[in-house]
């Protein structure tokens, strides 16, 4: 958890992709650090799930894939198959900041739109989630947190 760069007092959750020194890229789906891309193990348990989408309140089908990051097992909302992308980026990282990805690189919202974020600004860690019942495809209730 970091504090977003152009909206102070508005928290941002994302993924740690690189650090200070590391050459992030990112196109599509895909992920690379250091020229090195990070692979798709396998698919979800649930492959499908729907969101809306943000700007029309259409409902959006996606489907769901575990990552490999630094050697660490990640569930990614899939972008393939959709006219949307998030856009490309091929970017150094400065030093004593970190780059930060979305679940959902359909919808992200992550160091593409806001850049890297000093690395002394996040002071907390994300260990687990709580789902309701109804698990991580309870949308509505998905992005809800306690601090």
């Amino acid at each position: 958890m970091c504090p977003e760069p152009n909206a102070p007092g508005r928290i941002i959750v994302g993924r740690i992709v690189g650090e200070g020194g590391d050459r992030v890229g990112i196109s599509g789906d895909t992920i690379s650090v250091n020229g090195k891309k990070e692979s798709t193990v396998r698919g979800c348990l649930e492959r499908k799930f729907e969101v809306s989408d943000p700007q029309t309140g259409n409902p959006v089908n996606q489907s769901c894939s575990v990552e490999s990051i630094a050697g660490k097992l990640h569930p990614r909302g899939n972008t393939s198959g959709h006219r949307l992308a998030a856009r490309d980026v091929q970017q150094e990282v400065p030093a004593d900041n970190v780059f930060l990805v979305s679940d959902n690189r359909l919808y992200s919202y992550d160091s593409r739109d806001y850049g890297s974020v000093v690395r002394g600004t996040c002071t907390e860690t994300v260990l687990f989630r709580l789902w309701s019942k109804e698990g991580f495809w309870d949308v509505p209730k998905r992005f809800t947190y306690i601090q």
